[in-house]
């Protein structure tokens, strides 16, 4: 944590978690396993960060059941927006 010393308990907080690895790895767990992407567990040390490697996303092509669902809840998001749905 560098920079200017945080204003709030709230702002330290949300400091130590953005620096936290163990959370970022946490959240990626999570995005995989939303998205159906296989996530592999980098049990040595000296491999590279994956939230840093430029191919892991490469290798991510999405289905056609992903764009669908992607379609749809943008589609439907856009309807709410126009009728004032709630």
């Amino acid at each position: 944590m560098n920079g200017r010393p945080p204003r709030n308990i709230e702002e330290l907080l949300y400091r130590m978690l953005m620096d936290s690895k163990s959370f970022h790895r946490m959240v990626q767990k999570i995005y995989c396993r939303v998205n159906g992407i296989p996530y592999h567990k980098y049990l040595d040390a000296n491999a590279p960060d994956p939230l840093k490697s430029s191919t892991n996303f490469a290798m991510y092509h999405p289905t056609k059941l992903h764009k669908f669902r992607a379609w749809r809840a943008l589609f439907w998001d856009e309807m709410k927006k126009s009728f004032m749905l709630k």
